[in-house]
Formats: structure tokens, sequence, C-alpha cells
């Protein structure tokens, strides 16, 4: 593959448009759930700066640094929303957010506990806890 100096600009003035932040927040069965929050920056031109939100929510045995969702992440955002792509609190991933290090949160995990993570999620939305200032509530 041929590295031409037009891609490279594109893709910098692609990526310098959106912002992107993690953020932790706490179950409130006390346990930490860890997340990227992507947006597109707003342009003078914008009337309404704010925008909806779309949760990735990974599958089983998954989380946020993995495979696609990253990228997903960045679509998303890319095309008017702001996204929030998180690991879920019992899916073994601890600290190091590239290794499988919690087998026992991950032994316990089940859907009411994704759905109580989903729930922090949108509580945190609600709240403007996440502090992202084009969320439309």
């Amino acid at each position: 593959m041929t590295f031409t100096p037009w891609l490279a600009i594109f893709f910098l003035d692609f990526m310098s448009k959106i912002v992107e932040r993690t953020f932790q927040l706490t179950t409130p069965s006390g346990v930490e759930l860890n997340g990227d929050i992507r947006w597109k920056r707003n342009g003078p031109e914008e009337l309404d700066p704010t925008r909806p939100v779309i949760i990735v929510c990974h599958g089983f045995k998954a989380f946020k640094d993995w495979g696609p969702f990253p990228a997903i992440g960045r679509f998303f955002a890319e095309a008017g929303f702001v996204s929030i792509v998180f690991n879920f609190s019992h899916n073994g991933i601890g600290k190091d957010f590239r290794k499988f290090s919690e087998q026992k949160k991950f032994s316990i995990n089940s859907f009411k506990i994704e759905l109580g993570d989903v729930e922090t999620i949108l509580t945190a939305i609600a709240s403007d806890e996440l502090n992202c200032p084009v969320i439309n509530q």
C-alpha cells in the first residue's frame, strides 16, 4: 500500500472533528463502569448544537476496545450522534482495558447486572453526569 499525503490530511481533518473522552461511573452496587464518549465538534453553521445519543453495547465476551467497537463509536459520532461505548461492569475486563483479568466478576455476570449497567448510563445521561455539552436532553 502506498502512502499518499492527501490521505493523511483527510484522516487528520476527519479525526480533529471528533471529540473523544473517557468516563468512569459507579453502578448502584458500587462497581466501576468505564466507557468512551464521542461527538462531532459543532460547526459555526449549526443552529441547534445538541445531538441524540446512541449507546453501543458490546456482546458477550467482548469489550469496548476490541474489534469494531471504537470504529463504530467514531462512525456514529461522525454521523451526528453522541456515541457511548462502554464495558459492562462484569465483563471480565479490569484496569488494563485489553486484558481479561477479572474472572470472579465475569463468573457472576448476568443479564440483570448488564441491564443495571445500561440503566446507570441512562441515569448519567439524564442527570448530565457525563458532562457532555451536546447531549440532547
